[in-house]
């Protein structure tokens, strides 16, 4: 006898996502069974899922709209009754099993609508390529809901600690960090728990290099923070260890993050500078290396802006600049008046990376501003370490002066060897 013959596949058409997604208008159950579970019209639920998420790329907005209003009944009822969150009934009282299916089939139900929202904005963002960057990408309505409500669930998607949980947060995390990449209207609404979440996924011991990659992607969100709500204490101390983290002082993305942090905000980049300092205590050559990239790299980019026209926010330019500074100086402080000979070497070490590139006339200018006032003074110290340590920094920044000023060289090398023949 012949084998049988398998019959084929009917082509996928959008109507097929439509009657599952409109058939969940009451339970999760249709939605999943399409995407993650069954065989449909000879299909398994992979090769259903991949059609429909390629159909859903082509979506113009009737069709958008027929999708995104169809998925809100079903998600607005699995927010409002936390369906994700398993039932803490008593097994003995028989509903423990049966709740704890429902919870995780509201999860998968997240999950599908993350998909499909991510798929949709893949598909808008290939067709926005010629719009301007600057400019916001606008979005239907209901798309915007289902997304909202979709972030909105990534808090409590991360206390549940499974499988589930965590691929379907990772799908949501996708659709966030699409949403804000494609500069769709109101972006900012989807990155209040996105930012948070990302960072302390960067900071965990299984962390990799892209973790720090994709929170570096979105870093302009943090400047949409108020840091001087009481409510952010809890990110801004997560935001202070990563200058501690390795991963982050190892990559290039890590390190640039950092210096993005220092112009933020005021407060917090004088928070950085310390929590810097206590890490200097035993520091290797390497971590030395790395801060000194940092506190170079935020300076160099603080004086290219308040150099630039068409930076409007003259506040901001002003005080990134004079926070970096600030903290360069208080490191020429303890470079001169340090009891610590250790202390000295690691400051040293991050100076440094400024004293090499001294040539340059804007940093030769900011090291004679920022060092004459301190080192004058301690050239004449009654304390012989003092003395000796200001002997040192004067040699690294021999002649220190001011390029701007020729008239003054000639006085200002005259005064440096005075003092260094008094020392000798």
């Amino acid at each position: 006898m012949a084998a049988a013959v398998e019959p084929r596949a009917r082509p996928f058409t959008a109507d097929d996502l439509f009657d599952a997604v409109e058939s969940s208008s009451v339970s999760t159950r249709p939605l999943i069974q399409f995407l993650f579970k069954a065989t449909t019209n000879g299909r398994s639920a992979a090769k259903t899922r991949d059609a429909a998420l390629s159909a859903v790329k082509t979506f113009h907005k009737p069709k958008a709209r027929r999708l995104f209003a169809g998925l809100l009944p079903i998600l607005e009822k699995i927010v409002e009754e936390e369906s994700i969150l398993p039932d803490q009934t008593d097994e003995d009282d028989g509903g423990g099993a049966s709740s704890d299916v429902d919870a995780t089939d509201a999860v998968l139900f997240l999950k599908g609508c993350a998909c499909l929202t991510g798929a949709y904005l893949e598909g808008l963002t290939s067709r926005n390529t010629r719009k301007s960057a600057n400019q916001p990408s606008e979005i239907i309505d209901e798309a915007f809901e289902v997304a909202e409500l979709l972030h909105d669930q990534l808090f409590p998607l991360h206390s549940l600690a499974t499988k589930e949980a965590t691929q379907t947060q990772r799908e949501i995390f996708n659709v966030c960090e699409r949403w804000w990449h494609g500069n769709f209207d109101d972006r900012e609404q989807l990155v209040t728990q996105l930012v948070p979440l990302l960072l302390v996924k960067s900071l965990d011991d299984n962390s990799e290099k892209n973790d720090v990659k994709r929170l570096y992607s979105i870093r302009s969100a943090i400047d949409l923070l108020d840091f001087e709500d009481e409510s952010i204490t809890s990110l801004k101390n997560h935001l202070l260890r990563t200058v501690g983290n390795p991963l982050f002082l190892q990559t290039s993305e890590g390190k640039k993050f950092i210096q993005h942090l220092f112009g933020v905000d005021k407060t917090l980049a004088d928070e950085l500078h310390k929590a810097v300092k206590v890490q200097l205590i035993g520091a290797k050559k390497s971590l030395l290396t790395a801060y000194a990239d940092i506190y170079y790299g935020v300076w160099k980019f603080a004086i290219e802006q308040s150099g630039d026209e068409s930076c409007d926010d003259e506040e901001d330019k002003t005080t990134t600049l004079q926070s970096i500074e600030e903290a360069i100086q208080d490191l020429v402080y303890h470079a001169l008046h340090s009891a610590n000979p250790s202390t000295v070497k690691q400051v040293k070490g991050i100076l440094d990376k400024f004293y090499q590139n001294k040539k340059n006339p804007a940093v030769e200018k900011m090291l004679h501003d920022l060092i004459s006032p301190l080192l004058w003074r301690a050239l004449n110290s009654t304390n012989s370490r003092v003395r000796l340590q200001a002997s040192a920094v004067l040699a690294d920044t021999f002649p220190l002066r001011d390029p701007t000023n020729e008239t003054q060289t000639q006085a200002i090398v005259a005064k440096s060897v005075e003092s260094l023949s008094r020392l000798m």
